[in-house]
């Protein structure tokens, strides 16, 4: 994932809080996006954990939180390379993401949609002028070698158009596109922060600080939320990879470090500058080769 896309306004909801724009005593503000929230017709009801949900405000123990359910995605295509690259891809997309999905290859369009369906224009015709009535409520993206394709399946209303050897920061983008498709994946965190909640999902934390008994969340975006948890219980709930805890009052989200050198790593989203203790230098060093193995590995199938 690629933070630097994320300071700019994006689709993704960020941190939710009833106390939309207010700083706290260390001066960080909790914010709503409330572009997001417009653009996506998502309601505060449906974002903020308060009152409604329990008759009052509760300081439980903080919780990550999975999606509604994962998101299913359906690879339509007959090329059995193009769908292993698909697959692989998407799953890094996932991690990096913190979304669950549940992928899968058809050599045919589906009888009933998913969530979100890749067609590859070049093996599998496309059965009529319009989208089938059964997907009619499915992300879809348009996968071919041949740019005039896209305009060829105007009328079937896709998201976005994939070559088949796209980059993986095509394919994100091609997936911020069809957002409302898979957003019921997003796995979330639930915190309390002071006498209220603050749930906001995994992909917006770009690192976690230590504070005290309380932690802060450094965000995509660049804002940030202080929760009432410490760092050490936050470890808990946070899935590594991505996530890793760099030192005794750190935390950072493996995509978000933009360098790391001399037994310092610096954030892509603000430029903090972290120190790394020699032992966690070698396990940091290892961890962020692993991931980006992983990422160079994906898009080279």
């Amino acid at each position: 994932m690629d933070f630097a896309a994320y300071v700019k306004p994006h689709p993704f909801p960020l941190a939710v809080k009833s106390s939309h724009l207010r700083k706290n005593r260390t001066g960080c503000v909790n914010s709503l996006y409330l572009g997001a929230q417009k653009l996506l017709n998502l309601s505060i009801r449906e974002l903020v954990q308060n009152a409604a949900m329990g008759g009052g405000w509760r300081k439980e123990a903080p919780a990550m939180l999975h999606g509604e359910r994962p998101a299913r995605i359906v690879l339509c295509t007959q090329d059995d390379a193009l769908a292993l690259r698909l697959t692989a891809m998407l799953g890094r997309w996932a991690a990096a993401h913190c979304v669950e999905t549940a992928v899968q290859q058809s050599g045919s369009l589906p009888a009933q949609g998913p969530e979100l369906l890749f067609i590859d224009a070049d093996t599998i015709p496309g059965g009529g002028p319009r989208r089938p009535d059964a997907l009619a409520g499915t992300g879809l993206v348009v996968v071919s070698r041949r740019s005039r394709q896209a305009i060829s399946a105007y009328r079937w209303h896709a998201a976005a158009f994939l070559a088949p050897d796209a980059s993986r920061q095509e394919l994100g983008r091609a997936m911020d596109q069809c957002f409302s498709a898979w957003r019921c994946g997003l796995q979330w965190l639930d915190l309390p922060a002071r006498r209220e909640r603050v749930r906001l999902p995994l992909c917006q934390v770009a690192y976690a600080e230590a504070a005290g008994r309380e932690s802060i969340l450094r965000l995509t975006n660049g804002g940030s939320v202080q929760v009432s948890v410490p760092i050490k219980k936050l470890e808990e709930d946070l899935p590594g990879p991505p996530f890793f805890r760099c030192q005794k009052a750190f935390i950072v989200h493996l995509s978000g470090v933009g360098s790391f050198a001399g037994g310092r790593l610096n954030m892509a989203v603000d430029g903090r500058s972290i120190s790394v203790s020699r032992q966690q230098a070698s396990l940091l060093r290892q961890a962020l080769k692993e991931w980006r193995e992983e990422e160079t590995l994906c898009t080279s199938r």
